[in-house]
């Protein structure tokens, strides 16, 4: 994870340069913004395996809303089936890129402190 952000602050400084330079055309702002966008892909994309790992049945895990926030975090929506085999509600997911954290806010089976605690982290990370 840590190399997927040391390659979008090598791109972004690179497209930056080139902006600064005048080597960029009009279709320059498009390049940079498909690249950024391919490099926030990967690094959504990573933190998605990361929480795929937490679930019951990784293999069924299906996201939705994986957004990048700040350059550190990774929020969004999961489903996966439950113990009865059956498709679980969608939940909200983080996955802090530096600590590599992950963390699934389940509707039960967290106590009230904990749920405190995890709600604290998406107020503090997920919030564009």
């Amino acid at each position: 994870m840590r190399r997927e952000l040391v390659l979008f602050g090598l791109m972004s400084f690179a497209l930056f340069a080139l902006e600064s330079s005048g080597s960029f055309a009009a279709s320059g702002a498009a390049q940079k913004r498909s690249v950024i966008s391919a490099l926030e892909r990967q690094i959504v994309k990573k933190a998605e395996e990361a929480v795929r790992a937490k679930l019951r049945d990784p293999a069924s895990a299906r996201f939705r809303g994986g957004k990048l926030y700040r350059h550190q975090a990774v929020c969004g929506l999961v489903s996966a089936k439950n113990a009865y085999d059956g498709y679980a509600d969608e939940v909200v997911y983080l996955h802090i890129i530096e600590s590599r954290q992950s963390f699934i806010l389940e509707d039960g089976g967290q106590n009230y402190t904990e749920k405190d605690r995890l709600v604290a982290l998406f107020e503090k990370y997920c919030r564009p």
